[in-house]
């Protein structure tokens, strides 16, 4: 089992990386990438007519390739996905539509105080257009307050995480 987890946020500092690398250290083995790492132009079908897909997209789609499981967490962007991530999505579906195809998918998101629900909706029935079998998910809310020094200080959240890994794993 392969698992690569990753935060759909372009944000150093990013509570969405800070509580995917958090439940991707309770899975043996999980690599966490950086999006960040992959970096691509705003799409546009001209850009991609005269270029071609970006070697980043291609790298991406071989690194999601490779995984069984896959763990996101997607920030919240005025009730939406970031740009930055419908991006990156926009571009590799058209390196390979199945990108997530027979992926088992934990979503979270992690949100500094109420929110959060709507983009967890909206990932559960966008990612299954790329293939993705949605697992679960979770909308961390009051982030700043349940984390603290690297650790899950709430007993609930820190249960419910926990949970998800373990169902995660065992699909």
């Amino acid at each position: 089992m392969t698992t690569i987890a990753f935060s759909a946020s372009n944000n150093r500092q990013s509570i969405n990386h800070q509580l995917v690398s958090y439940v991707a250290g309770m899975i043996e083995g999980a690599e966490i990438i950086r999006l960040t790492d992959y970096q691509v132009p705003i799409y546009s079908i001209d850009l991609d007519q005269e270029q071609g897909i970006p070697q980043a997209t291609q790298d991406l789609d071989a690194k999601l390739q490779t995984a069984d499981k896959v763990i996101i967490a997607v920030p919240e962007y005025n009730g939406n996905m970031s740009g930055f991530f419908k991006n990156q999505i926009d571009w590799i579906s058209r390196q390979n539509r199945e990108f997530l195809q027979d992926k088992d998918v934990l979503l979270l998101t992690a949100v500094p105080a109420q929110g959060g629900d709507t983009v967890m909706n909206i990932m559960k029935h966008t990612l299954p257009f790329f293939g993705a079998k949605i697992v679960d998910g979770l909308v961390v809310k009051n982030f700043h307050q349940v984390f603290q020094d690297g650790e899950i200080v709430d007993n609930e959240v820190k249960t419910q995480l926990i949970e998800l890994a373990k169902q995660l794993v065992e699909v």
